[in-house]
């Protein structure tokens, strides 16, 4: 992302407990919190289920019972799906980590522009000392090819209706980052033509 700053301008249903939720977690990274929660409930869920089958197919045999093959194949996927489901859940950390390392980033490119320096560790701290730079003075803040959506809050770029001093200027070639960050305007660029570039 590139950011810019100018100063003085403006299968099996069981199986999909834990597949489903898998799925929309890796597609998903931003909200991972939620999804992790629900991610970790569900696989709990299957494990205890995947826990009572396998009781009752030992107990079925040392009754010398057959077990079918499906019951064999399903246990199989089942911890499977319950071992992704645990890396997943293991990888939160790292998630949250590396959004928190963007975070600072961001946070390191816009102070670098308006000479600040940020000396301090916390995330929050170096948001609200941009905060409190970018709303001294008339700032437009570009941010260029955004993927998804961004929490200006937590970068420490004042986005409130009554904030006179700072605009935002946005690029993303997916729409919805501009509604789920609240802007105010949305303009379609369509590709120039051959004669007009």
């Amino acid at each position: 992302m590139f950011i810019s700053i100018f100063t003085e301008i403006i299968t099996d249903p069981i199986m999909q407990l834990v597949v489903v939720p898998i799925k929309r977690h890796i597609s998903y990274p931003f909200t991972y919190k939620t999804k992790v929660e629900r991610l970790q409930d569900e696989a709990q869920q299957l494990n205890s289920k995947r826990d009572r089958l396998q009781q009752s197919v030992a107990d079925a045999s040392r009754r010398g019972e057959e077990i079918y093959d499906d019951v064999s194949k399903w246990l199989i996927s089942a911890g499977e799906a319950i071992q992704e489901a645990e890396q997943l859940i293991q990888a939160k950390e790292q998630v949250k980590e590396r959004c928190f390392i963007e975070l600072r980033r961001i946070q390191a490119e816009v102070a670098e522009v308006l000479g600040l320096d940020l000396h301090e560790e916390g995330i929050l701290l170096r948001a609200n000392r941009l905060n409190e730079r970018l709303n001294k003075e008339k700032i437009l803040v570009i941010l260029d090819d955004i993927w998804t959506k961004l929490q200006l809050e937590e970068v420490g770029i004042p986005f409130w209706a009554d904030c006179k001093g700072c605009k935002i200027l946005l690029t993303s070639r997916n729409r919805d980052v501009y509604h789920s960050m609240g802007a105010q305007k949305v303009l379609k660029l369509e590709v120039l033509r051959e004669e007009e570039s």
